[in-house]
């Protein structure tokens, strides 16, 4: 499950960071459904502050 995550928080941080950057925005606010795997957030932001010039915040909920 930890590296199914990993790949949802990556796809859904790097789509958010798409949309804002296309729109000119100079950060981005995302929600990834990963519960809270702390890790699969992490990557997230690793990867797409490696890629992307852009301020990031991501969060993740645990909803029940």
């Amino acid at each position: 499950m930890g590296e199914q995550n990993i790949q949802k928080a990556v796809k859904s941080a790097m789509d958010a960071a798409e949309a804002a950057l296309s729109g000119n925005k100079p950060f981005c606010v995302t929600h990834v459904d990963v519960g809270l795997d702390t890790t699969a957030v992490q990557e997230a932001v690793i990867k797409v502050m490696d890629q992307k010039v852009l301020a990031l915040f991501i969060f993740a909920l645990l909803l029940k």
